[in-house]
């Protein structure tokens, strides 16, 4: 998926698509798999650990 220029290997458009293709299919498939914006786990705690606290 590659061209020759001046002695140089680059991306070929269908080798660009590809890698877009591929991209856009994690993407979707980390926004299927994630969790909501602002979603607290079930065991996570109402107060901020010690090491929250001190890293301020």
């Amino acid at each position: 998926m590659t061209t020759d220029f001046a002695g140089h290997a680059l991306p070929s458009e269908n080798g660009f698509k590809t890698v877009l293709a591929i991209g856009a299919g994690a993407a979707a498939l980390c926004c299927a798999l994630g969790r909501k914006p602002g979603a607290v786990p079930a065991n996570a705690s109402a107060k901020p650990s010690d090491a929250a606290k001190t890293a301020l």
